[in-house]
């Protein structure tokens, strides 16, 4: 239970972001004709994650808890993951939900959140340099804030988007969902076909790089703790796959094992 009883704690963490937003709808914007910054307008939501039981089945501690702004509830047992809306439930097999994570600089407009950082500035109206259109009288100022972002996706139907005020504790969870998964099948070997080798000016130190995808369900893995192991040498390198499963090794051959740590 050690992987899942981390991803709980990270979850709990991600759970005391100053603000947690559902979001309900993104649309595109013709910058040039609406004279934006952003090229997507985002409709949002206060969302509230919180570690919570569930009355549909019960187990002796808390669950990672994802709540929308239409009342739809996940709740991420040990095994498995259940969606409930209203009446209505059903359970998903972690690795057939694809999480995605990403940061985003985004207008607010709003009250900056205590625990955000504002990374630049814009205008209401700008040009296509970015510069102050100065036609509009009462062009005011607007701080550019980084934001996380999470995306929960399944074939069955499941689709849910999250933005944090605070980026960093999402990347925690993240990596700890991929090192809870990959669990499952550790000790796995990927296909060398997801590497690919990159040689260097001097012509024998490469970079070995890719996407760490799960052999069953093509899902992304991140945040999983992976080892390279020459076959020429027995050298071995590690890493841990960033948000979108991508790793990157450097190795002086393309003789190599990669597989997933146990």
């Amino acid at each position: 239970m050690t992987h899942y009883t981390r991803l709980r704690d990270e979850f709990a963490s991600l759970s005391t972001c100053a603000a947690i937003w559902d979001i309900k709808a993104t649309q595109y914007v013709d910058r040039a004709q609406a004279r934006a910054f952003a090229s997507t307008a985002i409709t949002r939501e206060r969302a509230v994650f919180s570690l919570d039981t569930c009355d549909l089945i019960q187990w002796g501690e808390t669950l990672p808890h994802l709540c929308n702004s239409k009342g739809g509830e996940l709740y991420l047992y040990p095994g498995f993951i259940l969606y409930r809306a209203g009446k209505t439930f059903s359970l998903l097999d972690f690795h057939d939900v694809k999480i995605r994570c990403s940061y985003t600089q985004f207008q607010e407009e709003e009250q900056i959140p205590k625990d955000s950082k504002v990374v630049g500035q814009t205008w209401k109206k700008v040009n296509k340099d970015g510069s102050r259109d100065k036609r509009f009288m009462g062009n005011f100022q607007i701080p550019l804030v980084r934001y996380g972002q999470l995306s929960l996706k399944s074939e069955s139907g499941l689709w849910e988007e999250f933005m944090f005020s605070a980026p960093e504790p999402l990347e925690r969870m993240l990596k700890a969902w991929g090192v809870f998964t990959a669990s499952f099948g550790a000790g796995e070997k990927i296909p060398e076909t997801t590497a690919s080798v990159v040689t260097n000016e001097d012509g024998v130190t490469g970079i070995v790089k890719g996407i760490l995808r799960h052999p069953t369900t093509g899902a992304a893995w991140a945040g999983v703790n992976m080892s390279l192991k020459s076959k020429t040498t027995g050298e071995v390198h590690t890493t841990t796959t960033g948000c979108g499963g991508e790793y990157e090794f450097r190795v002086v051959s393309d003789n190599y094992d990669v597989i997933v740590d146990e």
